[in-house]
Protein backbone atom coordinates (compact mmCIF):
# COMPACT_ATOMS: atom_id res chain seq x y z
CA UNK A 1 0.00 0.00 0.00
CA UNK A 2 2.95 2.38 0.52
CA UNK A 3 3.86 2.49 -3.18
CA UNK A 4 0.22 3.21 -4.01
CA UNK A 5 0.06 5.86 -1.30
CA UNK A 6 3.19 7.61 -2.54
CA UNK A 7 1.91 7.54 -6.10
CA UNK A 8 -1.52 8.95 -5.14
CA UNK A 9 0.02 11.67 -2.97
CA UNK A 10 2.36 12.67 -5.80
CA UNK A 11 -0.43 12.80 -8.36
CA UNK A 12 -2.71 14.71 -5.97
CA UNK A 13 0.02 17.32 -5.51
CA UNK A 14 0.65 17.48 -9.26
CA UNK A 15 -3.00 17.99 -10.23
CA UNK A 16 -3.65 20.55 -7.49
CA UNK A 17 -5.77 18.52 -5.06
CA UNK A 18 -4.32 19.67 -1.72
CA UNK A 19 -7.14 18.27 0.43
CA UNK A 20 -6.80 14.75 -0.95
CA UNK A 21 -3.01 15.01 -0.65
CA UNK A 22 -3.15 16.15 2.97
CA UNK A 23 -5.72 13.50 4.00
CA UNK A 24 -3.56 10.76 2.50
CA UNK A 25 -0.37 12.13 4.07
CA UNK A 26 -1.90 12.46 7.53
CA UNK A 27 -3.86 9.25 7.78
CA UNK A 28 -1.88 6.63 5.95
CA UNK A 29 0.80 4.79 7.78
CA UNK A 30 1.42 1.11 7.32
CA UNK A 31 -2.23 0.52 6.49
CA UNK A 32 -5.01 2.71 5.22
CA UNK A 33 -7.14 4.16 7.94
CA UNK A 34 -10.63 5.63 8.13
CA UNK A 35 -11.22 8.43 5.70
CA UNK A 36 -7.94 7.87 3.83
CA UNK A 37 -9.06 4.36 2.90
CA UNK A 38 -12.39 5.79 1.78
CA UNK A 39 -10.62 8.37 -0.40
CA UNK A 40 -8.62 5.61 -2.08
CA UNK A 41 -11.83 3.58 -2.58
CA UNK A 42 -13.52 6.63 -4.14
CA UNK A 43 -10.58 7.17 -6.51
CA UNK A 44 -10.77 3.53 -7.57
CA UNK A 45 -14.55 3.85 -7.94
CA UNK A 46 -14.19 6.87 -10.23
CA UNK A 47 -11.90 4.80 -12.46
CA UNK A 48 -14.08 1.68 -12.20
CA UNK A 49 -11.20 -0.50 -10.98
CA UNK A 50 -10.20 -2.30 -7.80
CA UNK A 51 -7.85 -0.57 -5.34
CA UNK A 52 -5.12 -3.12 -6.10
CA UNK A 53 -5.26 -2.12 -9.79
CA UNK A 54 -4.65 1.60 -9.13
CA UNK A 55 -0.85 1.47 -9.59
CA UNK A 56 -1.29 0.20 -13.15
CA UNK A 57 -3.64 3.03 -14.16
CA UNK A 58 -2.64 5.92 -16.39
CA UNK A 59 -1.35 8.83 -14.23
CA UNK A 60 -3.46 11.34 -16.18
CA UNK A 61 -6.63 9.31 -15.55
CA UNK A 62 -5.65 9.00 -11.89
CA UNK A 63 -5.15 12.76 -11.73
CA UNK A 64 -8.60 13.37 -13.17
CA UNK A 65 -10.15 10.90 -10.71
CA UNK A 66 -8.37 12.57 -7.79
CA UNK A 67 -9.60 16.00 -8.93
CA UNK A 68 -13.17 14.66 -9.14
CA UNK A 69 -12.96 13.10 -5.67
CA UNK A 70 -11.69 16.36 -4.20
CA UNK A 71 -14.31 18.43 -6.03
CA UNK A 72 -17.16 16.11 -4.99
CA UNK A 73 -16.00 15.74 -1.37
CA UNK A 74 -14.14 18.97 -0.64
CA UNK A 75 -16.29 19.98 2.32
CA UNK A 76 -16.08 16.56 4.01
CA UNK A 77 -12.31 16.45 3.52
CA UNK A 78 -11.91 20.02 4.81
CA UNK A 79 -14.00 19.22 7.91
CA UNK A 80 -11.99 16.06 8.56
CA UNK A 81 -8.68 17.91 8.34
CA UNK A 82 -9.96 20.68 10.62
CA UNK A 83 -11.15 18.04 13.08
CA UNK A 84 -7.67 16.48 13.11
CA UNK A 85 -6.04 19.86 13.72
CA UNK A 86 -8.44 20.67 16.55
CA UNK A 87 -7.94 17.26 18.15
CA UNK A 88 -4.17 17.73 18.06
CA UNK A 89 -4.50 21.22 19.52
CA UNK A 90 -6.73 20.00 22.35
CA UNK A 91 -4.42 17.09 23.18
CA UNK A 92 -1.41 19.40 23.38
CA UNK A 93 -3.17 22.19 25.30
CA UNK A 94 -2.57 20.79 28.83
CA UNK A 95 1.13 20.33 28.09
CA UNK A 96 1.54 23.83 26.69
CA UNK A 97 -0.44 25.56 29.43
CA UNK A 98 1.56 27.36 32.08
CA UNK A 99 0.22 25.22 34.91
CA UNK A 100 2.02 23.21 37.57
CA UNK A 101 3.16 19.79 36.38
CA UNK A 102 1.00 17.89 38.87
CA UNK A 103 -2.20 19.21 37.21
CA UNK A 104 -1.64 16.91 34.26
CA UNK A 105 1.13 14.51 35.36
CA UNK A 106 -1.01 12.52 37.79
CA UNK A 107 -2.84 10.87 34.88
CA UNK A 108 0.15 9.21 33.22
CA UNK A 109 1.80 8.56 36.61
CA UNK A 110 -1.22 6.57 37.79
CA UNK A 111 -1.50 4.79 34.45
CA UNK A 112 2.09 3.59 34.71
CA UNK A 113 1.64 2.68 38.37
CA UNK A 114 -1.44 0.60 37.61
CA UNK A 115 0.29 -1.08 34.67
CA UNK A 116 3.21 -2.00 36.92
CA UNK A 117 0.89 -3.16 39.74
CA UNK A 118 -1.09 -5.46 37.45
CA UNK A 119 2.09 -6.77 35.79
CA UNK A 120 3.63 -7.45 39.20
CA UNK A 121 0.52 -9.23 40.47
CA UNK A 122 -0.17 -11.36 37.40
CA UNK A 123 3.32 -12.01 35.94
CA UNK A 124 6.32 -11.08 38.07
CA UNK A 125 5.31 -12.11 41.60
CA UNK A 126 4.04 -15.58 40.59
CA UNK A 127 7.20 -16.08 38.49
CA UNK A 128 9.44 -15.09 41.42
CA UNK A 129 7.45 -17.33 43.77
CA UNK A 130 7.70 -20.28 41.40
CA UNK A 131 11.34 -19.84 40.40
CA UNK A 132 12.77 -19.10 43.84
CA UNK A 133 10.29 -21.07 45.93
CA UNK A 134 9.71 -17.77 47.68
CA UNK A 135 6.56 -16.59 49.33
CA UNK A 136 6.21 -13.07 47.92
CA UNK A 137 2.99 -11.57 49.19
CA UNK A 138 0.44 -11.02 46.43
CA UNK A 139 -2.00 -8.13 46.42
CA UNK A 140 -5.51 -9.58 46.19
CA UNK A 141 -6.99 -9.10 42.73
CA UNK A 142 -10.10 -7.58 44.29
CA UNK A 143 -7.99 -4.82 45.88
CA UNK A 144 -6.17 -4.15 42.63
CA UNK A 145 -9.47 -4.05 40.75
CA UNK A 146 -10.88 -1.61 43.32
CA UNK A 147 -7.88 0.73 43.03
CA UNK A 148 -8.17 0.62 39.24
CA UNK A 149 -11.90 1.36 39.43
CA UNK A 150 -11.35 4.36 41.70
CA UNK A 151 -8.68 5.73 39.33
CA UNK A 152 -10.96 5.26 36.33
CA UNK A 153 -13.80 6.97 38.19
CA UNK A 154 -11.60 9.95 39.00
CA UNK A 155 -10.09 10.09 35.54
CA UNK A 156 -13.28 9.62 33.54
CA UNK A 157 -16.02 10.62 35.94
CA UNK A 158 -14.04 13.45 37.49
CA UNK A 159 -14.00 15.38 34.24
CA UNK A 160 -17.71 14.78 33.80
CA UNK A 161 -18.47 16.04 37.31
CA UNK A 162 -16.13 19.01 36.83
CA UNK A 163 -17.87 19.95 33.58
CA UNK A 164 -21.28 19.60 35.22
CA UNK A 165 -20.38 21.83 38.16
CA UNK A 166 -18.69 24.42 35.95
CA UNK A 167 -21.73 24.61 33.69
CA UNK A 168 -24.11 24.84 36.62
CA UNK A 169 -22.28 27.20 38.96
CA UNK A 170 -19.48 28.64 36.86
CA UNK A 171 -15.79 28.33 37.45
Amino acid sequence: MSALTGMLIGIAAKVGAPLVKEVLQRQLGGAAGGIAGSVIDMIAGKLGVEVDDLPSQDPDELGNAIKEVERDNAEVLRINLESQRETSRLLLAPLEAKQPTWTWAWLPAWQWFLLLAWFWRIVLAPTVNGALHANVELVPLSDLAWITTVYMGLHMGGNTAKSFFQARWGK
